[in-house]
């Protein structure tokens, strides 16, 4: 509707309209959508309204004045004989008929002047309700906004150029409607490039998604082709984390995003147990090598043989923690049994030789101990008797210079020991039965 400005009231933001229906209308500055000038009082407009209320006011730059044209091209036929009968006659005489035609031809360019400007007038409203600087990022809204601008644009062009005719009026809006136009060609380009930087980022990570699903097929696998996996899902997530956030398939991006990330989670976790898996299957074959080793170079160090025990407890401890469902699980629960035997032959052995070295001692600090006394027939030390009856059985020669270990038998309980004593000319050879008791080692008898 068109109509004129009463009056506005900075203070109040507010001011009132008269339509061309003659009816009056409030309206507020939101709804004044001009940028180069304030409402001013006679200002022509038009605007759209419910009623009561007018909004989206525009200022009418330029608009017909029928009354005032159809005044200045207005044609009485009577009139004009009154005022001009001779000239008339002479005219009708020799140039009626064309006279007429030029009437008639006239008054049709007036009648398809008022056309055009109605047309003119009609565009520049929808032209100037499309607000250029604030477009959408949606592309369909895009592209119907160009379409509405180039049909406006179409409608003007259409004018033609001939006397009378409102074809430079229309040219002025042309310019507006071209540059409009290309701000939003602008927009729609950037969109495009944008949708096809987010087709081609969820393209690619598609891709690497499904590699990193094809990977995953029929565990087990190794920590490698985990590792594989685990690089391709990140990989699938950057691509969507870098597409462009206000691109249409966003909300695709982001459920593809959460899922990607459930699924690298899980990848994560087979590689964290396949790592666990090679690495202590592989610390375990060294220990046991290590362990193969020792016993070899060392077959009769206690200690050696100590250390040996212990690699091989730490490589079926180690067995024993690799995770179910890795490459390695089902081979170290194999290999347990057989550690484990060997294990248990190598605790007999380092049995047998604590209980040697035992044994060895003792004799070497009873044989001590005895030579130490300058003149003793008897040994009362209760130390190294099971009874102390014995010691009454125990007699040496003084002055002991020197002993040899014959022989010996060791068992796990109970060792025989034949040791020959030298003191001074004399030699003699002992049999010496020890028993092994909760207190250590003891003579239960001498011969």
């Amino acid at each position: 509707m068109k109509g004129v400005i009463l009056g506005y009231f900075e203070e109040k933001n507010s001011g009132y309209i008269s339509g061309d229906d003659n009816n009056r209308y409030e309206f507020t500055i939101e709804d004044w959508k001009e940028k180069e000038r304030n409402p001013e009082k006679g200002i022509r407009i038009v605007f759209v309204t419910d009623g009561k209320k007018a909004n989206d006011i525009y200022e009418l730059k330029f608009e017909l004045n029928l009354e005032k044209d159809q005044k200045k091209f207005n044609f009485s036929l009577p009139d004009f004989l009154n005022q001009n009968n001779k000239l008339i006659k002479q005219v009708l005489l020799f140039g009626g008929i064309s006279l007429i035609s030029i009437g008639l031809i006239t008054l049709t360019l007036f009648f398809l002047r008022s056309k055009q400007i109605e047309k003119i007038e009609a565009s520049q409203v929808i032209v100037e309700s499309i607000n250029t600087d604030y477009l959408s990022n949606n592309i369909e809204e895009i592209k119907e906004i160009k379409s509405k601008l180039e049909k406006e644009l179409n409608e003007i062009k259409s004018i033609p150029t001939y006397p009378m005719s409102a074809y430079d009026q229309g040219q002025e809006l042309i310019s507006i409607i071209n540059e409009k136009i290309n701000q939003v060609t602008e927009k729609e380009n950037a969109l495009i490039e944008l949708e096809k930087q987010a087709k081609d980022n969820f393209s690619l990570s598609m891709k690497s998604a499904t590699k990193a699903t094809e990977m995953a097929k029929n565990p087990p696998h190794s920590a490698e082709v985990w590792q594989q996996a685990k690089t391709e899902w990140e990989s699938a997530i950057d691509y969507l984390k870098s597409a462009p956030e206000n691109a249409s398939l966003q909300k695709d991006i982001k459920e593809k995003i959460d899922t990607y990330t459930t699924r690298l989670k899980m990848v994560e976790e087979r590689l964290k147990q396949q790592q666990t898996a090679e690495n202590n299957f592989k610390s375990a074959i060294n220990n046991v090598n290590s362990a193969i080793h020792l016993t070899k170079s060392y077959p009769d160090s206690l200690s050696s043989l100590q250390e040996s025990a212990q690699k091989w407890e730490t490589a079926i401890s180690l067995l024993y923690k690799i995770p179910t469902g890795t490459t390695l699980s089902e081979e170290g629960k194999k290999k347990i049994p057989e550690y484990k035997k060997n294990l248990s032959a190598l605790k007999s052995k380092i049995n047998q030789l604590d209980n040697q070295d035992k044994a060895n001692s003792f004799i070497e600090d009873f044989m001590t101990t005895i030579s130490s006394y300058s003149y003793k027939p008897f040994i009362d030390d209760a130390k190294y008797w099971c009874s102390s009856m014995l010691n009454s059985q125990s007699s040496f020669e003084t002055s002991i210079d020197n002993h040899v270990i014959l022989w010996r038998k060791i068992n796990p309980n109970s060792a025989v020991y034949r040791i020959r004593i030298e003191t001074g000319y004399t030699v003699n050879d002992y049999t010496i039965n020890l028993n092994k008791t909760s207190s250590g080692w003891c003579i239960s008898q001498l011969e």
